[in-house]
């Protein structure tokens, strides 16, 4: 049994984030969430932020939603 702080502390939780939920895969969206090509979902998952486009051929590719030169949140433009 587990003593009761493993389920109150940050600590625990990031240790169970790194361990257990990151290394898995894990359902984001449906591919009709994203029919056409250039088509994007944003999502909140996991404690961060994920964008899941498809692209020119057809593939589905998911990333963190952050911009490389600063580590923020990438806020996308719709035409």
């Amino acid at each position: 049994m587990l003593p009761p702080q493993c389920y109150t502390q940050g600590e625990w939780f990031e240790r169970e984030l790194h361990a257990i939920h990151f290394p898995a895969w894990h359902f984001v969206c449906l591919s009709s969430s994203i029919p056409d090509t250039g088509s994007f979902v944003t999502r909140r998952f996991l404690e961060r932020s994920v964008i899941v486009v498809r692209s020119e051929d057809g593939t589905i590719r998911a990333f963190l939603n952050t911009c490389r030169h600063r580590a923020a949140p990438c806020w996308l433009r719709v035409p």
